[in-house]
């Protein structure tokens, strides 16, 4: 959500708890509205994609699960728009850089919220 007066871009948890926000100023052309919304994680590797890679754990570390959900998660998602109304995303999608070593699954086929399951140990036996 932009705030009106800062014109800062926020991250809200729940109702309305602000967990953090980008300045408005590393915005060049978001300057009153946002095309897109992402949500994402990262696990840096200078040898992404190159043997030896790094053994550091996304989430848990266990790869996505939504039937036991014990991997990380991103749910009940929502984007406010001009009209302040808080509403489901229109469309989501999925993708990873190197699935073998972390992985993100999107559940969306009975529910009207999509959720994002995600996670991966690294490097193991799938990711040498």
């Amino acid at each position: 959500m932009q705030d009106i007066k800062t014109k800062n871009w926020w991250v809200q948890y729940q109702d309305n708890i602000n967990i953090g926000y980008w300045p408005a100023e590393i915005f060049d052309s978001l300057s009153l509205t946002a095309e897109t919304v992402q949500w994402g994680g990262e696990v840096y590797s200078s040898r992404l994609g190159h043997p030896g890679h790094t053994n550091t754990a996304m989430g848990s570390g266990q790869f996505p699960d939504f039937v036991f959900q014990d991997s990380g998660w991103t749910k009940r998602m929502r984007v406010r728009d001009n009209s302040m109304v808080l509403k489901y995303p229109e469309y989501a999608y999925a993708y990873t850089d190197d699935y073998r070593c972390y992985n993100v699954y999107l559940y969306w086929e009975y529910i009207a919220d999509p959720e994002f399951y995600f996670g991966g140990p690294g490097r193991s036996y799938l990711c040498p």
